[in-house]
This record gives structure tokens, C-alpha cells and sequence, in this order.
């Protein structure tokens, strides 16, 4: 299962009360989200999958309008999971306005057709239309629930997580002191919001390089998520504490857990990002400590070709910089120069998409190397 990486604090209470709505309600309810954010909306909505198994996900923007979201209702299998709507906000203003007197006028249709939650994410202005467009129908929700984040948030959230986990920027320290104060006010046993807010503070300690903070939260992240039966969570905490433990040198361990404990889990549940995570890490590691030797350049080369082929299926263009940077490497220690011309295409593409002039000009100085 997915988790709310990067949950923001004020909304560990929402979450919780909306993970709670999903798994006691029954028969027709409606749930009002609002939020900012269409990308943490997602991370939200894929956080709630454990909750209420068979979920599932409808685009308002690709329906276009009410009368085609009503046939879709009509003609879904009988089920009791939740539906999430979502991009109501994507439609033109007519399209909207349509949709919710279409919501006012049919909902005794709706009610009796589709016998299950309904939650709704929507802009503020969008509650704000159906709730004065299609008040009948405002009248039956069962709650509305805010996961908006600040203008300033939304605005700059990629930049802020880039900044966050890969420089050194009081930012991180910012949302260090964040977690820990919302943590201190959570005695008990830890709900999942709080484990993956948990996690993220490991993440942001091993990032400034606080690693005995860091060790602490990555292995109570793991214990709590083990505790849960979270197991892919689990498994990305495993796989930061095995970037961790190499860090501090022990790299021989590291190793292990990645083989041994984040991998499988990964394979076993289908995860290939996690795969390639975990795929290119190994990779990482094994270079680092012991080189390019005629006794690993062939494991490393297999791990990141396996890799290589995720990020490209992904479409990934950063997974394809970095994890092609490390393969044209391993080719060209292999002696396998037209290959790693080959991959250096690709990654030189994938750094100009992403402006990364670094990146470039690491691919130009391995592109010199070979041609000489």
C-alpha cells in the first residue's frame, strides 16, 4: 500500500478521522474533501487504500460531464468501496455548474444506484459552488474535511521537497522542528500518520546528516510499521536505514538489508519503483565499496540494466539521468563502449528536459572519456 509521504502535520487529524468514515461507513454517504493540491490529493487518496479495500478513483475531467458520471455509477458492479471523485475543477464553468445541479436533482437516483461512500475532493470555490448550486444535496454530507496546504505550499512544494532531500536548507530543519512538535503531542501508540511522519523525520535527519537521530526514527518507523503490517512502508524505511548504515560504513550490512528484507518485499508486492530503488542503491553501494572489479562490474551491471528499464517504462526522466549516469559507467567498465554511448543519449536527454547542467556535463566528461 501507498503512503502519505510528506503528510502535512495539521492534516494528521483529517486523515484520521476520513481513514475512520471509510472503514465504518455503509450505504450511501457523502464525504466534502477539500484541498489544493492535486498531487497531494493523490498521495492522500493512495495513503487510504488499506482502509477500504476495492476503492476506487473517478476523473471528473475525463467523464466531461455529470450525465456521463451518472452512467458510470449505474453501470459499476455492486460494491461497498469508496469512491473518490476527483478534477471537478478541471471542467469548464458550465461543465461544473451542470454537474451540480445534475448531484441536487438526481440524488435520490444517486443514493439508490450507488450504495457506498462518495468523497468528493474539491477547490474551495468548488465547495463553494456546491454548496450554493446543489444544496440538497450539500445537505447530505456526512463531513467535510480540510487537507488544503498554504498558497506558499503549493506553490513551491516540488522545490521545497528537492530542496529538502537534496541540499542542506533550513527548510529541512523547519519541517524537522514541525514533526517533532506535532510527534510530542501524540503520546501512545502511534497511528499510521504518525509512523509515516515518523519515517519522514529519519529521512530529514539522515539528509542533514544527523545519523544517530536519523537510526532512531528509520528503525522505530520499521518496528511501527511491521507492528501495522505495512509492508511496503516498511520497506522504503529499510531501504533509507540501508543508505544509512552505509553512510557509517557498514556497508556489508546495508547490503543485506536490501537484499534480504526491502527487495522482496518490493517484488513480492509489484512495486517497481521501490525495485529500482532498491536495484540502483545495491548498485550504488557496491561501487563505492569495492569499485569497478571483474568480481562485481557484472552484478552491478545487471542490477541497474534491471533498473534502467523501470525508470524508462516509468518515464522517469530524473531515475533515467541518475540510474543511466551509474549504467553507462558500469558498461564502459565492461568494456561495452557503444552501449554506454547508447545510455548516455538517453541521459544527456533526460538532464536537458530536467535543466540539470551538472548532470550534463558529468555525461559530456564520460562521453570524452570513452571517445578517447
Amino acid at each position: 500500500m501507498h503512503t502519505a509521504s510528506e503528510l502535512a502535520p495539521p492534516h494528521a487529524d483529517a486523515l484520521r478521522l476520513l481513514r475512520t468514515l471509510l472503514q465504518r461507513l455503509s450505504g450511501f454517504r457523502v464525504v466534502l474533501a477539500q484541498h489544493n493540491d492535486p498531487s497531494y490529493r493523490d498521495r492522500l487518496i493512495a495513503s487510504l487504500a488499506d482502509a477500504a479495500p476495492g476503492s476506487e478513483t473517478v476523473d471528473a475531467k475525463q467523464l466531461g460531464d455529470f450525465a456521463a458520471f451518472e452512467r458510470w455509477i449505474v453501470q459499476r458492479p455492486e460494491s461497498r468501496a469508496p469512491l473518490h471523485l476527483v478534477n471537478l475543477e478541471s471542467l469548464s464553468q458550465a461543465a461544473r455548474e451542470e454537474f451540480f445541479r445534475g448531484l441536487n436533482y438526481h440524488r435520490e437516483h444517486l443514493a439508490q444506484k450507488a450504495r457506498r461512500t462518495l468523497v468528493f475532493w474539491l477547490t474551495e470555490s468548488g465547495l463553494n459552488e456546491l454548496a450554493r448550486q446543489a444544496a440538497d444535496f450539500w445537505a447530505w454530507r456526512e463531513q467535510v474535511l480540510d487537507f488544503t496546504l498554504p498558497l506558499e505550499a503549493v506553490e513551491r512544494r516540488e522545490r521545497f521537497l528537492h530542496e529538502i532531500y537534496n541540499r542542506d536548507s533550513p527548510l529541512k530543519r523547519q519541517r524537522i522542528a514541525e514533526i517533532e512538535a506535532h510527534l510530542a503531542t501524540r503520546p501512545g501508540e502511534p497511528d499510521l500518520a504518525d509512523v509515516d511522519m515518523l519515517a519522514e523525520l529519519g529521512r530529514l535527519y539522515l539528509s542533514i546528516g544527523d545519523y544517530p537521530a536519523a537510526r532512531s526514527k528509520l528503525e522505530a518507523s520499521i518496528a511501527a510499521y511491521a507492528t501495522l503490517g505495512e509492508e511496503k512502508a516498511g520497506a522504503n524505511a529499510t531501504a533509507d536505514l540501508a543508505e544509512l548504515l552505509h553512510r557509517v560504513g557498514d556497508s556489508d550490512r546495508a547490503l543485506r538489508l536490501l537484499k534480504t528484507e526491502a527487495l522482496p518485499v518490493f517484488e513480492r508486492l509489484g512495486d517497481i519503483d521501490g525495485i529500482a530503488h532498491c536495484l540502483y542503491s545495491r548498485a550504488s553501494i557496491l561501487v563505492q565499496r569495492s569499485g569497478w572489479t571483474p568480481d562485481t562490474v557484472a552484478s552491478i551491471r545487471a542490477d541497474l540494466e534491471r533498473a534502467f528499464a523501470i525508470v524508462q517504462k516509468l518515464q522517469r526522466a530524473d531515475g533515467i539521468g541518475i540510474v543511466g549516469s551509474l549504467l553507462a559507467q558500469a558498461l564502459a567498465a565492461a568494456g561495452a563502449n557503444a552501449e554506454a554511448l547508447a545510455v548516455l543519449d538517453q541521459v544527456e536527454q533526460a538532464w536537458r528536459k530536467l535543466g540539470n547542467e551538472r548532470g550534463l556535463a558529468q555525461a559530456a566528461q564520460l562521453r570524452r572519456t570513452l571517445a578517447s
